[in-house]
């Protein structure tokens, strides 16, 4: 398979739009593992949301010719699948939208990098903590939290995925870090909300 490592993310697409096999095969192995994270994050069937992942690279390569250019490839992809997950769960659901996040904590680690460097900065007890307050806040805060924290997206682009306009993503990440804040009462809080929300995230993927 070429490689496109050194490729903008609108090379790559306008490749796959051509018709370039190999750019589609990079862009599903480079986006379908974080498009599953995210996916987990939004809908809690497990089956419903693998199933919207495959059903959405089975959109992608037949309508290959028609979808719209995109210089961001994560956006795109993040943005098409919330839609598909939102549309199934209407229809599970009979019309009624239920978007709500899970972050879990479990005794066992994995050995990334990322979860090392917490394991230095963040205490066991911390964590746990963490856990238990954010499935107690909001789904949308929940939400926007992930999104910030892990998906490395603007503003602006979470905004568009999530329908909102970009201050009421604001108020949801504020508000969100204020309550976590308020329920924590941690020295150096703000320093280890991000490596916290990351180890969540990394633990939830790996059910």
């Amino acid at each position: 398979m070429r490689d496109f490592s050194s490729y903008s993310d609108l090379e790559i697409w306008s490749s796959f739009r051509a018709g370039d096999e190999d750019a589609f095969a990079y862009i599903y192995q480079h986006q379908a593992s974080s498009l599953l994270k995210y996916g987990y994050q939004i809908g809690k069937d497990k089956a419903l949301v693998e199933d919207c992942v495959h059903d959405l690279f089975i959109h992608l390569s037949l309508h290959r010719a028609t979808i719209n250019d995109t210089t961001s490839i994560k956006y795109y992809l993040f943005k098409s699948l919330r839609r598909k997950i939102i549309e199934a769960l209407d229809r599970q659901q009979t019309g009624e939208r239920h978007l709500k996040t899970y972050f879990y904590w479990t005794e066992k680690k994995s050995k990334s990098f990322e979860e090392n460097l917490i394991a230095e900065q963040t205490t066991e007890t911390q964590v746990q903590n963490l856990a238990r307050h954010l499935k107690d806040l909001p789904p949308r805060q929940q939400e926007a939290l992930y999104l910030v924290y892990y998906s490395n997206l603007s503003y602006e682009e979470i905004a568009s995925i999530m329908s909102l306009q970009v201050r009421t993503v604001y108020n949801h990440v504020h508000t969100g870090l204020e309550t976590l804040r308020s329920k924590m009462k941690e020295p150096g809080f703000e320093r280890i909300i991000p490596l916290l929300i990351l180890a969540l995230a990394l633990q939830y993927s790996a059910h």
